[in-house]
């Protein structure tokens, strides 16, 4: 998801940002496949890696990334933008839903992927 903060102009259509904040659908560790936590990352020529460290335009497997972008129906993100995992944390991540399962047991899953 992208947040910009800014001013709309008169018009009430345009405006100027200020800041633009985006927000990681996925974060982990890039696989084969072009994947991060089974999920393919589809980059395409809108995407801005300008702080993302990439080889010949793709994802470098072990790699760590945050992506933020469109969830596709086929476990895919057609990212909007990419940057490297700098936060240290060393936690992959994903946004999903959260449901119960049978008592005290709950599955979170995070299109493509489920734990327990």
């Amino acid at each position: 998801m992208v947040s910009l903060h800014g001013s709309l102009n008169d018009d009430g259509v345009s405006g100027t940002a200020d800041e633009v904040d985006y927000e990681a659908e996925i974060e982990g560790a890039a696989d084969s496949g072009g994947k991060i936590n089974g999920v393919t990352i589809l980059i395409t020529m809108d995407t801005n890696v300008t702080h993302a460290t990439l080889t010949n335009g793709a994802l470098i497997i072990g790699f760590r990334y945050e992506v933020s972008g469109f969830w596709l129906g086929d476990n895919s993100i057609e990212a909007t933008f990419i940057k490297d995992d700098d936060d240290g944390d060393l936690v992959d991540r994903g946004k999903g839903i959260c449901r119960r399962t049978h008592q005290r047991k709950y599955a979170y899953r995070a299109w493509g992927y489920l734990h327990l």
